[in-house]
């Protein structure tokens, strides 16, 4: 997208940018459907001059799947990253055809093709030690990491969660911009 984290990141390090419109496909009326297939046909199209003499990476869900079928159409080699334990409808379709997929976590039901579990990348600002003196928490902490399809869901179950546990526990969220606020505590 083209005002995504990714696209920012990538601005920032001087490379080029081409955004893919991405909308979901299964569980939408016909007309989505029909949005999601043009989208599909012209953001391949897009990608295939660019993916003539190179390598593809992706990053499952729907806007992979561009990329996917333009190094298909090239014969060009592809590889996978799936960070989730379920795989997406995404890397289960095209697995086999991977060079190789990147596992983030090992997973709940098998996949076709090669796979090798390598983790998910930490920001450096997540290693960062808290100072003994700041690390005076009484309470006990749940952290819920809002994801993709249901992290809008997940993060309100967890704010109702808060309402009910006990005094000693403390609700932290962190979700991305269109979810809400980067980091939202529950009291």
């Amino acid at each position: 997208r083209p005002d995504g984290p990714e696209a920012k990141i990538a601005r920032a390090y001087g490379l080029a940018v081409f955004p893919i419109p991405a909308f979901g496909f299964y569980g939408k009326s016909a007309a989505s459907k029909a949005r999601f297939l043009w989208s599909l046909f012209r953001a391949t199209l897009r990608l295939i001059p660019l993916t003539k003499q190179s390598v593809g990476v992706a990053f499952g869900g729907y806007g992979s799947l561009s990329l996917i079928l333009a190094c298909l159409i090239n014969r060009r080699p592809f590889y996978l990253f799936e960070p989730n334990r379920i795989p997406g409808r995404a890397t289960r379709l095209f697995s086999r055809r991977a060079r190789r997929v990147f596992l983030g976590l090992p997973l709940g039901r098998s996949i076709p093709g090669r796979n090798m579990i390598t983790g998910v990348p930490i920001r450096q600002e997540f290693k960062t030690k808290v100072p003994a003196a700041n690390n005076t928490m009484t309470q006990k902490t749940v952290l819920i990491i809002g994801g993709s399809q249901g992290a809008r869901r997940l993060n309100q179950l967890g704010i109702e969660l808060q309402k009910i546990l006990p005094s000693e526990y403390r609700i932290r969220i962190i979700s991305g911009r269109s979810l809400g606020p980067v980091v939202v505590e529950a009291a």
